[in-house]
């Protein structure tokens, strides 16, 4: 169930959840996990981008951060993968980030600021 991403480790989201399990960069630590409930994280990237994101933007954004690339995200939502590439370019174009890598980073550490207060 968890989605392989060579650069943080693996994701998860469904309805309720999302998952990430940060790996651990050399050695055979078991890394970090993340979770949190999806509702408040909507939540928070609603209000961290002051409202301008459509529901199916942030659903592209969790998608995002659970490691689901663009096909896999159009095929789990039944759009095409010209759908989820123009919700991709309006959430850039919208935000100001070059692409959702940089996008992802910078949210990452936002609800993690946020989450641990």
């Amino acid at each position: 169930m968890l989605e392989r991403d060579r650069n943080l480790g693996a994701g998860s989201l469904d309805q309720d959840w999302l998952c990430i399990l940060f790996r651990v960069p050399v050695g055979e630590g078991a890394g970090s996990l993340f979770v949190g409930k999806r509702p408040e994280l909507e939540r928070l990237i609603g209000e961290a981008f002051d409202n301008r994101l459509t529901r199916a933007e942030v659903q592209l954004i969790l998608q995002t951060l659970a490691g689901q690339s663009l096909q896999i995200s159009a095929v789990r939502d039944r759009v095409s993968i010209e759908t989820k590439k123009s919700q991709s370019k309006s959430v850039l174009s919208k935000l100001g980030f070059p692409d959702l890598g940089h996008l992802r980073v910078v949210l990452l550490a936002r609800l993690l600021t946020e989450v641990m207060r």
